[in-house]
């Protein structure tokens, strides 16, 4: 079957999560999810740690769903999202507190 280089490296990622969490779910099962899914994913322990009970929740109830539509894009999406924050908190930026202004700027319409 033909397929595109971009729908190839998809499917691999897809293959790399699922086998991931396969192993986090049946492995060392004294350890809670959160923990065991940051072996193979250690930016994880860079979220708070209710933010990585939810991924843990959130990302094996999207893997499912996905799985079961194959529709396996937004498995992808939804772990490059918990990624990307994790590289925020990393760049720290959840430390500084935005910085209000005291007249509201007015800007044209684009």
């Amino acid at each position: 079957m033909l397929t595109t280089k971009e729908r190839s490296d998809d499917d691999e990622a897809v293959l790399d999560i699922a086998a991931q969490l396969i192993a986090a779910v049946t492995v060392n099962e004294s350890l809670p999810l959160h923990d065991r899914l940051a072996i193979p994913y250690p930016w994880l322990k860079l979220l708070s740690r209710a933010d990585q009970q939810r991924f843990a929740k959130e990302i094996v109830e999207v893997a499912r769903g996905s799985f079961s539509l194959r529709q396996p894009r937004k498995l992808l999406l939804e772990m490059q999202a918990w990624r990307n924050s994790a590289e925020a908190i990393a760049a720290g930026w959840d430390t500084s507190e935005p910085e209000l202004l005291d007249v509201p700027v007015v800007v044209e319409r684009p």
